[in-house]
């Protein structure tokens, strides 16, 4: 499947992202969605996102945790609906939970991918009737803050200032 949003109007990140998406996509199928699974020869939900952002901006970038853990770990802020390409889409498992059982990527603004039971890796509409009324919140990727300048505090140390809105 190609990917509704023009090229041009994404950034290189996300051109990136999504084109590891789709190739993450594109190498496991056939292979069945596996609990626990963080590789192309089964994928959970957040072993799927885990691993396609690890090929995207390199192989530390996120650690292997639950959906819960990417929503509220602090590397994703809440974004308002729906969502830009990239972002994270948050699922409880049932409508009217406030704890994430699943996520998956916002591709473009009528559909993302992830990994589910039913289907393993796959585009899915966000007007989907089993998944819209579980859509919990949205995440952007928030990457490791960087020291903005290094400042003496006293002779022979230094301490860095950290830009906290970086």
């Amino acid at each position: 499947m190609q990917m509704a949003q023009a090229d041009a109007a994404l950034s290189d990140a996300q051109k990136i992202l999504l084109r590891q998406a789709e190739a993450a996509r594109v190498a496991s199928e056939g292979n069945p969605y596996t609990f626990g699974g963080q590789t192309i020869e089964g994928f959970d939900c957040s072993g799927f996102v885990i691993y396609v952002f690890n090929q995207a901006y390199g192989s530390n970038t996120l650690l292997r945790v639950t959906a819960e853990d990417l929503r509220t770990e602090g590397r994703f802020a809440a974004v308002a609906s729906p969502g830009a390409p990239c972002d994270l889409i948050f699922f409880s498992s049932s409508a009217g939970s406030s704890t994430a059982a699943h996520v998956g990527i916002v591709v473009d603004s009528t559909r993302w991918i992830g990994s589910q039971s039913s289907t393993g890796v796959a585009y899915v509409s966000l007007s989907n009737v089993y998944w819209r009324p579980r859509i919990l919140s949205y995440g952007r990727y928030q990457p490791l803050r960087v020291a903005q300048s290094i400042i003496p505090s006293r002779a022979g140390s230094f301490a860095s200032i950290i830009n906290p809105t970086a």
